[in-house]
Parts: structure tokens; C-alpha cells; sequence
């Protein structure tokens, strides 16, 4: 359960029962004069894809993962609430990393799913789309799409980026020169991120 409208994960909360589904729907119209939005509890991992362009041609950005660490209590739902979002990252609480283990037909249908929404969505410039992967199935859940995820250091989208090989400033500039295009501001488009490539040996002579 969370709002309807508002980010961050304000309000969000598991409910087990019809009881809780109501407490939790009078607590978010009362305390964030909103609806509330229900969506299916799905038990596995935690998974974020970051697009950056435009609708014409996105580039899609390697998967970040939520690992919640080795210490997590077994009794606790796995959600990134606020306290996990915006406590103290301390050995073993949850952390973001770069996955390893996922198999080629799994990320290329969540990368195929986060292009998808966003041209639905109209979406530009840049955006995160969350997915959870069920441990039962391992099928992809497309759990929201982020207009304007934050945009730090070591967000996810900046992870992504990096492992790509676009660091932080670029990741940023290419933001800017994709919105400056949209605007019709002259900005000369910018090649994707590659690994640099020597130069050629003159020729002898």
C-alpha cells in the first residue's frame, strides 16, 4: 500500500489482512490528503533500470539491484521504505550493486519492458523504471516508472551509467543536451558512452 501521488515512499506499507488495508488507506487520505494504490506483494529481488534520450532512441542503462544484506531480519517484508531508502547504510543493511548472476533472457525482458513504458509514459530525458523478480518464478514485475529519480552520486541511475562507462558529469551533460535538443537549443548530439580507443599508428613511410 502507498499513496497514489507521491514519491520517496512515503506511506508505503505491507498489509496482511483487510483490517490493515484499512488502517493504511485512512492513514495516507488523512495524512497525505491522497488515494491509496494497492499493489500485489511480490517476495524476491529488488531490481532498477535506468533510460536516458529520448523517446526516438532511449539507451537503456545496465540493472542496479537492491541487495537487502546478509543481516536482514527473516520476519521483515523486503521493501524499500524510507527507512531503507534514508537510514544510515551500516555492514550488512541494504545496499545497491551491480548484478551478476542475471540470466540474458531476464534482462532483456526487463530491458525491453523499461523501453516500453518509457514511450508509453511520454517519458523524457531520463528515468528509472523498478522491477521485482519473483523468487518462486523468476518472472519480471514492473512495479512503477520514475519521471525524475534522484540524480546523485550513487544513485542508481548514476551506477548504471558508470557502468557503461559514462561518469557522473557526462551522465548529467547528456540529460542536459538531450532536453537542449528538445527545445531546439542547436546542441550537436553526443555519441554513446564507449570504451576509448587508441589512436592509429601513422604509416611508415
Amino acid at each position: 500500500m502507498k499513496p497514489a501521488r507521491s514519491d520517496a515512499s512515503m506511506g508505503l506499507g505491507v498489509e496482511k489482512d483487510v483490517e490493515g488495508l484499512a488502517r493504511r488507506v485512512k492513514k495516507i487520505r488523512q495524512e497525505y490528503d491522497d488515494e491509496a494504490l494497492a499493489e500485489e506483494y511480490i517476495e524476491g529481488r529488488e531490481l532498477y533500470v535506468g533510460v536516458v534520450g529520448d523517446t526516438a532512441a532511449p539507451e537503456v542503462l545496465p540493472v542496479v539491484e537492491l541487495d537487502f544484506g546478509s543481516r536482514w531480519n527473516r520476519k521483515r517484508m523486503k521493501i524499500a521504505n524510507r527507512e531503507v531508502k534514508f537510514g544510515p547504510e551500516t555492514p550488512g543493511s541494504p545496499h545497491l550493486v551491480l548484478p551478476t548472476d542475471l540470466s540474458d533472457e531476464l534482462r532483456g525482458r526487463m530491458e525491453r519492458a523499461a523501453v516500453t513504458a518509457f514511450r508509453a509514459l511520454k517519458l523524457r530525458d531520463y528515468a528509472r523504471i523498478d522491477f521485482r523478480v519473483s523468487a518462486r518464478t523468476n518472472e519480471p514485475y514492473l512495479l512503477e516508472v520514475n519521471p525524475n529519480p534522484y540524480l546523485e552520486t550513487q544513485c542508481e541511475v548514476a551506477m548504471g551509467a558508470k557502468e557503461r562507462g559514462l561518469g557522473y558529469e557526462a551522465l548529467v551533460q547528456r540529460i542536459v543536451d538531450t532536453a537542449a535538443r528538445r527545445h531546439g537549443l542547436g546542441v550537436e548530439p553526443r555519441a554513446t558512452a564507449r570504451p576509448p580507443t587508441r589512436e592509429p599508428a601513422p604509416a611508415p613511410h
